[in-house]
This record gives C-alpha cells, sequence and structure tokens, in this order.
C-alpha cells in the first residue's frame, strides 16, 4: 500500500468488524414517579442520542435487556442499523413484560418489546425465579450481558463497548444501570455515558468514561422468604465413572482414596468451596465465584488423573464434572442442620454432569459468561454445542473448561 501511496487507514477502515456494544440504562418514568428522571416527552432526544452514539461507535452488535425506555430504544436503534441484538432478561418474558413494559397506559411499548424480541437472534431469560429475589436477579442478567457480549466479541476479535443512558445519581442496590457501569470501570473499560441529567434539562450531552459512579435503579424489590438470601454462586456436580460396578471390597477403598483426596483438596486449595456434600460417588460443591469452582475442578481432575489407581486397589477412576452459575438460595438445612445451597438453578447444574464425558469438565452458558464477565483469565471456556441434558431437562449451550496457558 505505500508503494501504491494508498492511504492505509482507509483501506483498514473498510476491513474493519462493527463493535458489540453492551448497554443498560434508565427505563422511562412511571406515573407515579415523583422527582423527573426520564419523562415520556424526552424520549425523542434520548433516541436520538442513543442512535447518534452507535453510529460513532460502529455498533454491530447489541446487547442489553428488554425494559421500556432506554433498552427498548437501543434495540430499535440497533436493528435499524441492520445490526445482530441480544435480549437478556431477568426472568420470563411475560412476567418481565408485566413488570417492566407495560407500566404506561395508552403507550405503544408492548407492541414494541414484542418486536424487540421477535427479531433478537437470541432472547436469554437467566432465572426460572421470579423478581421477588430482589436487586439479585438484575445483577446476575446485568453479569450476564456483559458476559456474553464479552464472548462474542472475543469470537469476532473486535472491541467491546459499554454503553449506558444514565443521570448520575444513586438508586437502591446491585443490579441497576450505576452498579454495571461501577463494575465495568472497575474492569478498566471505558464507559460511553449519556447524560440523562443533561437532556432532561433540554441540553443533549454526550460524554465519556466519568469518575465513581453508584447505582441508579428504581425498581421495587420484594423480600424473600425469612431466613433464605439469594445470593449468585458457582454450582459444581461430579461423579465417578464406574462407581456402580465397584465390589464390596473395592468401596472402603473408594471412600478412603478418592473421597480422602477430595477432603484434602478441599482442605488445602486455594480455592476452598463454601459448603460441600457427598451422596454414594456424587459430589456437590458451591464456591463464592466461577474461577473459585474452574480451578478448583481443573485442580481435581488433574489430581484424579496422575494417581496410580491400581496401586490402591482400585480400577482406573476418572471423574465427570459439571459446573454452572447463578442465584440460588444459602439457607440452614433444618434436617442436616448445615449450611445448604438450594434453588432451581441447582437442578440445572446438576443436568450438566451426567453428559459430561468421564475426564471432562463441562460448564454451562452461564458459568462461561460470568467467567468472561469476571475477567477470569485462568480459564478457557470452548463452546461445544447445544446439548440435550439429562432426565429431558432441555437444550442448552454447552463449554468445555480448560486451563489457559500463558503465552510468550
Amino acid at each position: 500500500m505505500q508503494q501504491l501511496d494508498v492511504d492505509r487507514s482507509r483501506i483498514e477502515r473498510l476491513f474493519e468488524l462493527p463493535s458489540v456494544v453492551v448497554f443498560a440504562g434508565h427505563m422511562v418514568d412511571r406515573p407515579d414517579r415523583e422527582v423527573p428522571r426520564f419523562p415520556p416527552q424526552r424520549e425523542p432526544a434520548v433516541d436520538n442520542a442513543i442512535r447518534q452514539r452507535l453510529k460513532e461507535l460502529s455498533a454491530g452488535f447489541g446487547f442489553a435487556s428488554a425494559a421500556c425506555g432506554s433498552d427498548i430504544l437501543f434495540h430499535e436503534a440497533i436493528l435499524d442499523m441492520k445490526g445482530e441484538t441480544h435480549v437478556v432478561l431477568p426472568y420470563q418474558k411475560e412476567l418481565f413484560m408485566k413488570e417492566s413494559v407495560d407500566i404506561i397506559r395508552g403507550a405503544n411499548w408492548i407492541e414494541r418489546y414484542e418486536h424487540v424480541v421477535a427479531r433478537a437472534v437470541e432472547v436469554q431469560e437467566v432465572s426460572r425465579q421470579s423478581q421477588t429475589n430482589g436487586n439479585v436477579l438484575y445483577e446476575f442478567a446485568n453479569l450476564m450481558l456483559h458476559g456474553l457480549a464479552s464472548v462474542r466479541a472475543e469470537q469476532l476479535d473486535t472491541k467491546l463497548v459499554p454503553l449506558v443512558v444514565w443521570d448520575g445519581k444513586s438508586g437502591d442496590g446491585a443490579g441497576g444501570t450505576a452498579s454495571a457501569v461501577e463494575r465495568w470501570q472497575r474492569l478498566g473499560l471505558g464507559v460511553e455515558i449519556i447524560d440523562l441529567a443533561e437532556i432532561l434539562r433540554g441540553c443533549l450531552h454526550v460524554t465519556s468514561p466519568s469518575a465513581a459512579c453508584r447505582d441508579t435503579s428504581s425498581r421495587q424489590t420484594n423480600e424473600v422468604a425469612s431466613g433464605f438470601t439469594p445470593e449468585i454462586r458457582a454450582l459444581f456436580f461430579a461423579d465417578v465413572e464406574g462407581f456402580s460396578k465397584l465390589n464390596d471390597e473395592e468401596i472402603p477403598r473408594f471412600v478412603d482414596h478418592l473421597l480422602g483426596l477430595v477432603a484434602r483438596l478441599a482442605n488445602e486449595s486455594a480455592y476452598r468451596p463454601l459448603m460441600k456434600n457427598t451422596w454414594g460417588d456424587g459430589l456437590y460443591l458451591v464456591f463464592s465465584n466461577v474461577r473459585d469452582a474452574g480451578q478448583f475442578a481443573l485442580e481435581l481432575c488433574n489430581s484424579v488423573r496422575s494417581t496410580d489407581w491400581s496401586a490402591k486397589g482400585l480400577p482406573n477412576i476418572n471423574l465427570r464434572i459439571g459446573l454452572h452459575a447463578g442465584p440460588v438460595y444459602s439457607c440452614t438445612d433444618p434436617v442436616t442442620r448445615r449450611l445448604n445451597y438450594v434453588g432451581p438453578h441447582v437442578s440445572r447444574a446438576a443436568r450438566i454432569e451426567p453428559i459430561t464425558p468421564a475426564g471432562q469438565v463441562y460448564a454451562s452458558q452461564e458459568f462461561a459468561a460470568l467467567a468472561a464477565a469476571e475477567s477470569v483469565k485462568e480459564l478457557r471456556c470452548e463452546y461445544v454445542g447445544q446439548t440435550a441434558m439429562a432426565e429431558k431437562y432441555g437444550t442448552f449451550g454447552t463449554y468445555v473448561v480448560r486451563r489457559r496457558h500463558k503465552t510468550g
């Protein structure tokens, strides 16, 4: 190109892939909102600001929720730019529409919501639970948004840009716009901010990365049952291939050597579980985050693989390990009087292990997305495909988890 006296930057721009944009923003004001934040009459100004910013960012892939207001405006803009949209909802589409879309009588947000959902490449309902779990489902949905967008940007080798419509004020806790901004900035990402307060004052102004932020959610939250606390945790299930074929003499050796190995690792590892439970050859462990769960799973696999089981009077042993992450209830089990974690996501996690090949660690899309959102550099989650879960639980995206080797 230099010999041809051609502008190199112009050629490179022709082959540059559009950016991936992960989005968060305020809903339009409910009719009973006392202090205006996003009054419906400001919709055209917010719409123009979003479209202007997306054009400047060369956006082609959008990840957002679908509440009335900023979210739907974002999806409509991406679609009008012939881009690819991904919708992530904290719970079921119908309930979400009732709680976060159909809030202004006579408005057309429902029709626009249904149009956005219908045209999205994918729609993720990240939980079967309801909004009674408070902000934790919104926090989980925000993590999923960031993680899925990060995975897409890495696949395409293109830029990931967080964009928000935000008034700069604090709100009701984790899971809102400002908590997303705070997390993105903590990870070193430059957050593009459309200043809703400036728009409200009638002066359109778009700014780039700001200083420290606080949460701006205005959602109502409902208390969960007394004694139960929803938390986002990483879940680990494992079993041993061929356990049912062990004879009576081999069972005590299995307990001493295999379960003993798990116990030592759980007590000595830098990635210790919060909770441990066993039944037969089954293991159920809970970790505070996906990094700890993934690292522990790979450590355990390596220890099992490197052990000479014949020297211990046992046939060759292989583990199947399934990993998942999501909101679960922390409680004291009334039967065992020990800490336990329960909920629909535990059932989901339990369905991954039976379809995992022996000697491998498989994970859900949620686990892989949170690993990306939390910038877990030690793990590599490689997409396996849409896999039918055990017991006709459904078909979901599945990943194999491996250690990421340092390069250079």
